[in-house]
């Protein structure tokens, strides 16, 4: 078919469309309703169907409205093709009459037009979603959508071809991951240059030996262990502990420590016999040397605290302090 005749074919849709909405307004004009509400094709854009869904009146609860959906194949192949025309309703709808679907051989520019009367049944916020589709020879399909976005109340409701704003919503506080092991480590006074402090530990473990996630070390033959820097080193005490660390059991370690160097040190506890100087698919770990503060979350809170080190005050904290050396006074400050 002829660009001449395929324009003759647009002209005629149209006109079909015009003479829709005049008559549907004079309905509405003599019932006393608001609309028709109109979704149509966006002009300028090319596509597959002219198309337009006509949602005749306001559709207050209970109240019975007319629907259209007319549908021309404008870009057709030159022969048939099966397609589907569809009014789809939402759960807060229900037709009361007419026909929402159509199915078969579409030609190039036939006109396809879907009446029907429905009503609301349930209040909130309802889409009508309007479906025309071809089907290729070879399995393939196009489909065009139009929309209408309805909000029912008991006695009035409003259309619109714009979409829902949804309200934000509440976010949950993030969950915690879980950790085979909680691991705490925690001083009793300030180690600054040569005091000897108090340096305490507890382990409470949440697995047993079929836990897949702890198949990395066994929770019944476990060593436990306080990895000291160099600036620190051991006054009294064990910093090793072996057994059994089955499903809830509690470890407490205490030892006393001192620091014998000024600087920035870190003290690590770790289900390990050596300190490793990286962690990487071996224990299935995250690839990071051991100052960095991800790198000892997989076993639990704790386990780890930087510790700067002055000759007669220092700096404690659990998160990693800033790079720069900390002045003892106002500058000395824990990281929150």
């Amino acid at each position: 078919m002829n660009n001449h005749k395929l324009k003759k074919y647009r002209i005629g849709f149209l006109i079909f469309s015009l003479l829709l909405l005049v008559v549907l307004v004079l309905g509405c004009a003599g019932k006393g309703g608001s609309g028709p509400y109109v979704a149509s094709t966006p002009a300028g854009i090319e596509q597959i169907f002219q198309k337009e869904l006509v949602l005749f009146e306001s559709p207050s609860l209970n109240k019975p409205v007319g629907i259209s959906f007319t549908v021309q194949a404008e870009i057709a192949p030159k022969r048939p093709v099966n397609g589907t025309v569809k009014i789809l309703l939402p759960e807060g709808f229900e037709l009361v009459a007419g026909n929402l679907s159509w199915s078969g051989e579409m030609e190039r520019g036939e006109v396809i037009t879907l009446n029907a009367t429905i009503k609301a049944v349930k209040t909130g916020d309802w889409t009508i979603e309007a479906v025309a589709k071809i089907f290729g020879p070879y399995g393939g399909h196009a489909q065009e959508n139009l929309y209408l976005y309805v909000t029912v109340g008991e006695n009035s409701a409003t259309v619109t071809t714009d979409p829902f704003t949804l309200a934000p919503q509440a976010q949950e506080p993030p969950k915690e991951a879980y950790r085979p092991l909680d691991l705490n480590l925690a001083l009793s006074g300030t180690p600054f240059l040569n005091n000897t402090v108090e340096l305490n530990a507890t382990v409470v473990s949440y697995v047993n030996e079929y836990d897949p996630i702890a198949l990395h070390f066994n929770p019944k033959n476990t060593t436990i262990t306080i990895f000291l820097p160099d600036g620190f080193e051991l006054v009294e005490g064990d910093l090793v502990w072996d057994g059994d660390l089955s499903a809830t059991k509690q470890v407490q370690m205490k030892a006393k420590i001192k620091a014998v160097k000024i600087g920035d040190w870190d003290i690590i506890m770790l289900p390990l016999k050596e300190r490793p100087e990286t962690y990487g698919a071996e224990w299935g770990w995250m690839d990071a040397i051991p100052k960095g503060e991800n790198a000892f979350k997989r076993y639990g809170k704790g386990g780890i605290l930087y510790i700067r080190v002055f000759n007669d005050t220092a700096l404690v904290s659990e998160k990693p302090l800033p790079l720069s050396p900390a002045v003892p006074g106002e500058a000395l400050k824990v990281p929150e």
